[in-house]
């Protein structure tokens, strides 16, 4: 019999990072998704992003997939390309 689904993982067994890396993978996560919504409004393709940008359509394309992460500055430049401003914001969990 299969064990019952959980909305919010347990962190039972899993290691001290556990927590950091969700958190991690979650914010990667909203990155990827407002720049693929952003290129979409503006009708651009990665490689115009990217060429605008001077940033290399592939590291562009490898992080869209998750495959890789593009440096800062990188994701600064194509952010400003899709008029995008990144902003840091305190979380709401202090620790």
């Amino acid at each position: 019999m299969s064990q019952p689904h959980h909305d919010a993982p347990k962190s039972r067994g899993r290691g001290p990072g556990y927590r950091r890396m969700v958190d991690e993978e979650s914010v990667i996560l909203d990155i990827t998704e407002t720049l693929v919504e952003a290129m979409n409004e503006a009708g651009m393709t990665r490689e115009e992003v990217a060429a605008h940008a001077g940033v290399h359509p592939g590291a562009l394309q490898r992080e869209i997939e998750g495959a890789a992460r593009i440096p800062l500055r990188d994701l600064i430049r194509v952010a400003a390309v899709l008029g995008l401003k990144p902003k840091l914001t305190h979380a709401h969990n202090p620790r």
